[in-house]
């Protein structure tokens, strides 16, 4: 079965930056924000829960609210400022006892106050 990708990222403008930068290499995803017209938000939403995209490029505050199940990888574009986020966005990869992974994309160039180190026992394929 085909899971999808979650790629968090800090603003409405990353959002259609990484989405842009997919497409220019011919990788379909969609976008979701928070001032996004509720139509287009339902139609992006829809097309990553049909299985018809598999990454779905999205801000923290419009991922409130959105669940989306069997998500195989979350990535991190952009780090979060608050441990709570990233744990919030983390845990998104392996639920109800699926294994998942995170990748956090982090560059000399940006600065990043913290480490966040994160072990959920219990899951699929991880001890505990």
């Amino acid at each position: 079965m085909r899971r999808g990708c979650q790629i968090f990222v800090a603003t409405k403008h990353h959002v259609e930056y990484v989405h842009a930068l997919l497409a220019a290499v011919g990788v379909e995803s969609v976008m979701l924000y928070g001032t996004m017209d509720p139509a287009a938000r339902k139609i992006s939403i829809g097309k990553f829960r049909a299985k018809l995209c598999q990454y779905l490029v999205v801000t923290d505050v419009a991922a409130r609210g959105v669940d989306i199940p069997l998500l195989e990888n979350v990535i991190n574009h952009n780090f979060p400022s608050k441990g709570k986020l990233f744990v919030h966005r983390v845990g998104r990869a392996a639920r109800a006892g699926r294994a998942g992974t995170a990748y956090s994309l982090v560059s000399p160039e940006v600065s990043c106050p913290r480490v966040y180190l994160c072990h959920i026992p219990g899951h699929a394929g991880h001890g505990d």
